[in-house]
């Protein structure tokens, strides 16, 4: 319906410019679904898609089956995955779970190191990991994103935060205008 916003930088170029949970309809959630809109970072418009920190969930929260990561799990305005239903991997990498084993591994990554992700042979990131808030003596099961920059804290170190945001290209090349009348969720 082209009276819905489908993402938040349609709520942006509709003149919204805070923070917080918004109604947004698309294929799979025709009757809308909530999610967070950052509105401030970069420019603003972008879809939370995930966000992992320190609201008391259990250190298990993320560890899901299928069904929950293709619906979404969790409370917007603290942790929660939108549900990759609801968004499109570009790469073609299938999601694996520790009920559903997509990777190209010859073990469930999802399963050994205690997450859910497009991985491809285990693992350069696991952001769905355990929430172990810090270093801790597993190996690789907890937030991570290891990049060379980070090399002190690889596999042994769990993000206490981490937010992962999606918006259309096209806003980095200026496109502000668009409908409006289009209203925020309590």
């Amino acid at each position: 319906n082209n009276n819905h916003p489908r993402q938040c930088s349609d709520l942006l170029r509709a003149g919204q410019r805070n923070d917080g949970i918004y109604t947004i309809y698309h294929n799979k959630a025709p009757q809308g679904q909530d999610v967070y809109c950052n509105m401030k970072a970069d420019g603003g418009g972008w879809t939370v898609i995930q966000r992992r920190g320190q609201f008391k969930n259990r250190v298990f929260h993320f560890y899901r089956n299928w069904t929950e990561y293709a619906n979404g799990f969790g409370d917007p305005s603290q942790e929660y995955w939108i549900g990759w239903d609801a968004m499109r991997h570009a790469d073609g990498q299938k999601f694996s779970t520790y009920d559903q084993d997509n990777d190209v591994s010859t073990y469930n990554c999802a399963e050994q190191y205690r997450g859910a992700w497009w991985y491809s042979d285990c693992h350069a990131c696991n952001p769905n990991g355990l929430n172990l808030n810090g270093y801790h003596e597993s190996y690789g099961d907890g937030i991570e994103w290891s990049i060379r920059e980070h090399t002190g804290k690889l596999y042994y170190y769990s993000y206490p935060y981490m937010e992962m945001m999606i918006r259309p290209a096209r806003l980095l090349e200026g496109e502000r205008e668009g409908p409006l009348n289009f209203s925020r969720s309590n």
